[in-house]
């Protein structure tokens, strides 16, 4: 008489690791996903913040030569024509340049390498009730920061690649838009 065998059949093995590897496989893919969700949460909680850093920024322009309330008077009005003031902050967000500094922008120590310039910001005047014309003690201005502006490939200088709009990649650049109440000095 033949005893009864115990364990599992290959089919059942074969099924088993199957489900296994699906299972692993789908883990594997959370974890990036998670990962790019944790960045992009770390990116737009720092943009969010740039505004503190951008104000600071235009009172030191203001400081070196021309009038703050000057500066922020050819700030264009939002849809009205005309560049915004350009500037950009490193993925820390803890400096912010004008980008017609250059000088300051491109200090070995103290501004930003053209490979570390990870967001861009224009900033244009919101018109109307707002504006500076109308003599309040602040100016409305509206914040679009855009980010990766560079992107690094390596520990070097000119180991960057520039985001190029319109490329398979544009999925992955973000845009915060923030409005923030500047005081005018006197």
């Amino acid at each position: 008489m033949r005893k009864p065998q115990s364990g599992f059949s290959l089919i059942e093995v074969v099924l088993a690791v199957a489900l296994l590897g699906l299972t692993i496989v789908a883990v594997v893919g959370l974890v990036g996903a998670v990962s790019r969700s944790v960045t992009d949460i770390d990116d737009l909680t720092i943009a969010s913040r740039l505004s503190d850093t951008l104000q600071e920024e235009l009172r030191r322009a203001a400081m070196t030569g021309a009038d703050y309330n000057a500066l922020v008077a050819n700030t264009p009005i939002e849809g009205g024509g005309g560049l915004p003031l350009e500037l950009f902050a490193n993925a820390a967000g803890d400096r912010v340049i004008l980008a017609t500094d250059t000088a300051r922008l491109d200090h070995p120590e103290e501004g930003i390498p053209q490979r570390d310039r990870y967001y861009q910001i224009h900033v244009t005047r919101l018109g109307g009730d707002l504006d500076h014309q109308n003599h309040s003690p602040f100016v409305a201005l509206r914040v679009r920061v855009r980010w990766p502006h560079n992107l690094p490939t390596g520990p070097g200088p000119n180991d960057f690649v520039p985001y190029v709009e319109n490329t398979d990649d544009e999925a992955r650049q973000r845009i915060a838009i923030y409005h923030v109440a500047v005081p005018r000095t006197h």
